[in-house]
């Protein structure tokens, strides 16, 4: 399922360099959608040198190059790095991604909107969403994927558009969507950021503590991204499904519903 925010630009995969330094993200890995990078070999370099990460040597024979509709056209004259070379640089020799197409060759061919093969529930140690969950229409069942494709110990991370976005996909997600089916599906939330896009195209990433509150988000260019990240501490034998925080004491004690 391809999404315009798979474009990860240099801004976004540093703030994912730090992240994983912070919560030790590693393999086994999967990305939604095969994921565009949006820089070369040598810029990866030094966006980890940058950020004080040792980066992998990956041989020049094994470096691949994009396979985005995007971008391969020109990938000649400007030798973009496919997401696999760039998680490898990063550490991570597991690399698996997931698509609903075949056309990008991803390890997966796969409709989030359907329940996932039972073979895969806890394979991955890190699930990434780099602009894919608002493409897809059955939110629920993509969360529900997430959950059950992330083993115990793992983590999700989510960078989806929070406003300003209209029309890219079917959604823009709010915090609460991601923290409060989450917490209530066998996962602990770890680090919620916002990026909002600057003028120029830059990102500024702000730190975000949830809570119920109506959120004023302010951006010169008027679009945010919502960045959220949980560790699975336990499976669930079923998927539930939240009552938003807001109004969940008007239930309570019953304030979540199994799926």
């Amino acid at each position: 399922m391809h999404g315009g925010i798979l474009v990860l630009k240099p801004s976004l995969l540093r703030f994912l360099i730090r992240l994983k330094m912070r919560h030790s993200l590693g393999g086994p890995l999967l990305t939604l959608g095969v994921q565009d990078i949006l820089c070369r070999y040598e810029d990866a370099e030094a966006l980890l040198s940058d950020e004080g990460h040792p980066a992998t040597l990956v041989p020049s024979a094994e470096r691949r190059l994009t396979t985005s509709y995007l971008y391969r056209a020109a990938r000649d004259q400007y030798p973009l790095i496919h997401a696999r070379t760039f998680f490898r640089m990063l550490g991570v020799d597991d690399y698996s991604d997931l698509d609903a197409s075949a056309a990008e060759g991803p390890t997966l061919a796969h409709d989030l909107n359907q329940p996932i093969p039972a073979e895969w529930h806890g394979r991955y140690q890190w699930v990434l969403d780099g602009g894919t969950l608002e493409h897809v229409f059955d939110v629920r069942g993509a969360l529900s994927n997430m959950v059950r494709l992330t083993g115990v110990g793992g983590h999700v991370v989510h960078i989806n558009p929070m406003n300003g976005w209209a029309n890219h996909g079917f959604y823009q997600i709010s915090p609460c969507v991601l923290h409060d089916f989450y917490t209530i599906n066998g996962f602990e939330p770890v680090e919620t950021a916002l990026a909002l896009q600057m003028d120029g195209g830059g990102l500024q990433f702000v730190s975000y503590e949830y809570t119920t509150e109506r959120v004023a988000v302010e951006s010169k260019s008027g679009q945010s991204l919502l960045i959220f990240v949980a560790r699975k501490t336990a499976d669930v034998d079923r998927i539930a499904l939240p009552t938003q925080r807001k109004y969940s004491a008007r239930f309570a004690p019953n304030h979540k519903r199994a799926g």
